[in-house]
């Protein structure tokens, strides 16, 4: 009778305890309707209102774990994440296996988890998209043209509204 191969392994505990750090950027573009300080000092007030606190030189807010910060100067708005993190696995290596096991599965963990936060990040930063293509900038852009208007028409009327997830602006000017 033939007897089964015996596999070797050792059980081993593998400490993970990493701090991972990841920023994405994407570039605002605000339409010279008016005078760029000015396009900045409104687009300022929509972010205040939903609760960008001034920085320095930035505007910042936290989000989901998330820092975003706007640089009114470039147009440049960041998403950086930084997560702590601690686990501990327990596993068995195969000890006739390649050597390394224990190794490489730390570091098979350690790129899983900065994976994760990559992704976190992207999914984020899309948000962050999204909210400033559909709430401030066009919020902006209304309300520049509102001024612009006034400014060649006193007597422009002007009205806004929500169409189908869009904001309308009418300008009305007598001529």
């Amino acid at each position: 009778m033939m007897e089964a191969p015996v596999s070797k392994t050792r059980k081993v505990v593998v400490n993970l305890d990493l701090q991972i750090s990841d920023a994405a950027t994407l570039d605002v573009v605000l339409p010279p309707i008016l005078p760029r300080p000015r396009m900045v000092e409104i687009l300022r007030r929509h972010l205040a209102a939903d609760g960008w606190e001034p920085g320095p030189e930035r505007l910042v807010r936290q989000q989901e774990q998330c820092e975003e910060s706007f640089d009114p100067a470039t147009g440049e708005v960041c998403v950086e994440l930084t997560e702590h993190v601690q686990q501990e696995v327990h596993a068995r290596i195969d000890l006739d296996g390649p050597p390394g096991g224990a190794s490489k599965m730390k570091k098979d963990l350690e790129q899983t988890c900065r994976r994760e936060v990559m992704e976190k990040v992207e999914r984020r930063l899309e948000q962050t998209r999204r909210q400033f293509r559909e709430d401030y900038v066009p919020k902006t852009l209304a309300e520049a043209l509102a001024e612009k208007a006034q400014s060649l028409d006193p007597a422009a009327r002007i009205s806004r509204h929500e169409d189908g997830g869009q904001l309308v602006v009418t300008v009305e000017l007598e001529v």
